[in-house]
């Protein structure tokens, strides 16, 4: 690369994306961003690769989770009705934890998964279920953490 700057040539390295978030470079540009998820907390992403003087761009929302916005799709832009929703979520066509997925928070129930579609609460049941398969996997490899 050096040798290319040197003769001229506009070049820089290509680096991978866990080292193009921590480069110097790259930080004083500010390029990267810290977006805040529900389920994967707070991560550093990859921003707008071009800086406009008068019209900043951010990222205005993380990802959505799963199933985020399927009660106000199928109310608001379907017309459907509590009762239809109710039946896809008990028949497992629509919800917001993956199928088969075997942890549920403290405290609840099988049907806890629907009830958290039916009020549009995406993000605490989750992040409970992902602290709760941490703390199962650390016992399972031995580095239980509160040995």
């Amino acid at each position: 690369m050096q040798l290319l700057q040197q003769a001229g040539v506009a070049s820089a390295p290509v680096l991978p994306c866990s080292e193009i978030v921590s480069d110097p470079h790259i930080e004083h540009r500010g390029f990267c961003e810290e977006i805040v998820h529900p389920v994967t907390g707070t991560q550093r992403y990859h921003g707008f690769p071009v800086k406009f003087s008068e019209t900043p761009v951010r990222t205005r929302m993380p990802a959505p989770t799963l199933g985020q916005h399927n009660y106000y799709i199928l109310t608001n832009v379907l017309g459907m009705k509590e009762e239809e929703i109710e039946q896809l979520v008990k028949e497992e066509i629509i919800g917001t934890m993956p199928k088969g997925w075997p942890y549920l928070a403290e405290g609840e129930d099988e049907t806890a998964k629907d009830k958290k579609f039916l009020v549009a609460d995406h993000g605490s049941g989750v992040t409970a279920a992902l602290e709760k398969q941490k703390d199962i996997d650390a016992k399972e490899n031995g580095s239980d953490k509160d040995a």
